[in-house]
């Protein structure tokens, strides 16, 4: 049984990390072609309205589908069939109010909202991108059910599913919108559709995979009523409570993210520093769909380490084996260093090259440079995350919430007087200030509540010493053989022994010396 349900964590996190390596790619892939079809300044109106929508999206989402699985678990584990039908049937009225008030608000408030941020013409892909909150927010109820249950399958493949759907409907209406010969702005609705529509497949698939999951469950539950009778049921005013309780922290700690951004998209193009708003739309265009998008790739990476650590983490603190948080606390940043670090030194100085092999020289061009001052936030963007996941697991959910509160407001400032003095590359600056901001309190917090400081030495100074190195051996070999051999090969070629010289390196420092992974792989055996 103990063998069943380790194996059941790590099918969860592997399925949910290869979903999400799968999702990036499919990003990317979907940005690619979209750039070419829409231009930077259309690329301008997509993210403009998709920073918007994001903003609902987390309001919307973020908390509740925590909630509900952490509340589903714990019926189970209780045999509690009824309860978790219950639960079930709240939540789910709950996403849909949440849905259809979010959908109306930023559909009929569409034009609002687009002027709000300077980009007036970005009003057509908001309102083509608004009914995917209703979507999402019904998917969400389904999938926070599923990981109550344990069942990561159907958040993998509604996941692969609205990303596929993204790809290749969204590529399909804006080719078809530019043959039509349509404006950029509404080139960009049809091609944001795709995310829509996307959405609505992926909300079908999993409503029918609940569908004939529950047909089986309430076979189960017949069985447990029989066996164990009646549970005393919490009333609906305790368990909204409940769902409250879990889910505001959780959603406030990610909105205030998500609001910087959008404040990033008005700062950008209503700051007085010369630009025009279509100039500024594109350039911003590009921060966000090339720059941003590669940064967030290696992310993908450092989420499974997040949610294999959780549980690990709070079983441990449970037994009061405070030897066992220490030592998976460091190791987990030491690994999530390992991995952060040589990718964002990587993408620093291969910016350029990396670009150009996937985009159009113009936008590519535009990009690099943004891509190189925005590439080392993506080491307290990784930190940021796993510290977040500790804090929780020691009982300091309300700590994420005040330390990215402090970080998007010195993000504004930040990114405010940059933008004013250097244009749209102060924009990563502010990002570059907020995430480190996070990254200090957390840790801060984080060593209060465990009365441990990581080693500074061996958490960070090494990777950064290997990583340093890393990247210069790939700056350096890719210029040697871009003259002979062509960029994309050259690239490939500098990754290649980049990563050669990295794995050296980080076995010489002695980085690996004394870890573990139990965090990912395997749970503390009970004695």
């Amino acid at each position: 049984m103990k063998e069943q349900k380790k194996k059941s964590i790590v099918t969860g996190v592997m399925l949910l990390s290869v979903s999400g390596i799968i999702v990036k790619i499919m990003g990317l892939l979907y940005k690619i072609p979209l750039a070419n079809l829409l231009g930077n300044e259309g690329m301008g109106y997509f993210t403009g309205a998709y920073t918007i929508y994001l903003l609902f999206y987390t309001i919307a989402t973020a908390g509740l589908p925590i909630a509900l699985s952490i509340l589903v678990a714990r019926a189970r584990v209780t045999g509690g069939a009824t309860l978790v039908a219950r639960i079930d049937r709240i939540t789910s009225v709950i996403f849909s109010v949440v849905g259809l008030t979010s959908f109306a608000v930023l559909g009929f408030g569409s034009a609002f909202f687009a002027n709000a941020v300077g980009n007036p013409k970005s009003v057509y892909a908001v309102a083509a991108i608004s009914p995917s909150i209703l979507f999402v927010c019904i998917m969400g109820a389904v999938r926070g059910y599923f990981q109550g249950h344990k069942i990561m399958l159907p958040t993998a493949v509604s996941q692969i599913t609205e990303a596929a759907g993204k790809l290749l409907i969204g590529v399909f209406l804006a080719n078809y919108a530019l043959k039509r010969g349509y404006p950029s702005e509404k080139v960009a609705a049809f091609a944001i559709l795709g995310i829509t529509i996307g959405s609505a497949f992926s909300m079908v698939l999993l409503l029918l995979m609940k569908f004939r999951y529950c047909r089986r469950e309430n076979k189960t539950a017949l069985l447990l009523r029989k066996e164990n009778g009646e549970f005393a049921l919490p009333s609906v005013k305790t368990l909204i409570g409940e769902i409250i309780r879990i889910a505001i922290p959780v959603t406030l700690s990610s909105a205030v993210v998500s609001l910087s951004g959008v404040i990033d998209l008005a700062t950008v193009i209503l700051s007085d520093i010369g630009y025009t708003t279509e100039i500024a739309n594109a350039l911003y265009g590009n921060y966000s769909a090339l720059a941003v998008a590669l940064v967030n790739m290696p992310i993908v990476l450092i989420v499974p380490i997040s949610t294999g650590l959780i549980p690990y983490v709070s079983e441990a603190r449970a037994n009061n084996d405070r030897a066992r948080i220490i030592k998976t606390m460091d190791n987990v940043l030491n690994t999530t260093t390992l991995i952060a670090m040589p990718a964002a030194f990587g993408l620093a100085v291969l910016s350029k090259p990396v670009l150009l092999m996937l985009f159009e020289d113009s936008a590519a061009l535009s990009a690099a440079p943004l891509l190189s001052l925005l590439a080392p936030s993506l080491v307290f963007i990784a930190l940021a995350n796993v510290t977040g996941s500790l804090l929780q697991a020691v009982d300091g959910v309300s700590v994420p919430v005040l330390s990215m509160t402090v970080g998007s407001a010195v993000k504004i400032a930040v990114s405010y007087f940059a933008i004013g003095k250097w244009g749209i590359s102060g924009t990563p600056m502010g990002t570059f200030a907020c995430y480190a901001s996070i990254c200090i309190i957390n840790f801060a917090f984080l060593a209060s509540k465990t009365n441990h400081a990581p080693g500074f030495f061996r958490v960070f100074v090494k990777p950064f010493a290997a990583s340093v190195m890393c990247a210069l051996s790939a700056a350096y070999v890719y210029r040697l053989a871009v003259c002979r051999i062509g960029n994309m090969m050259s690239v490939f070629l500098s990754i290649f022994a980049a990563g050669c010289v990295y794995a050296a390196l980080i076995v010489l420092f002695g980085c690996l010396r004394d870890m573990d992974f139990d965090f990912l792989w395997k749970r503390k055996k009970q004695a």
